[in-house]
């Protein structure tokens, strides 16, 4: 039988999960954070200044100080993640939120 982890690993990093777009008109990490608008590193992400109608790509968004902030912490400061992260994120890799097989380049322990 395959062994199975819980241990956080980013899906926006270290998986194939696509950023989100909220109804306020911002560009988010993933879907989950669509309603995230206090939770911490996210809450910058939904300033005026980084609406999507300010720039004339996602990519000018991605390299904004929020985000650049937001990918640090992960990498670096994980336990500082917001809430939602742990709670979608804290999930075997080899499982897409779908529940099907999915593969996908783990990170070095």
């Amino acid at each position: 039988m395959k062994e199975q982890t819980n241990k956080f690993v980013p899906k926006c990093i270290y998986g194939n999960k696509d950023l989100g777009y909220s109804p306020t008109g911002h560009i988010t990490p993933c879907c989950w954070h669509n309603q995230s608008f206090d939770q911490p590193y996210i809450e910058d992400m939904f300033s005026s200044e980084l609406h999507i109608d300010n720039f004339d790509c996602v990519d000018d968004i991605l390299n904004t100080t929020p985000w650049a902030r937001f990918f640090e912490m992960l990498l670096n400061n994980p336990s500082d993640a917001p809430i939602v992260c742990y709670y979608h994120c804290c999930t075997t890799l080899d499982r897409d939120v779908e529940e099907t097989d999915r593969t996908i380049i783990k990170p070095d322990d």
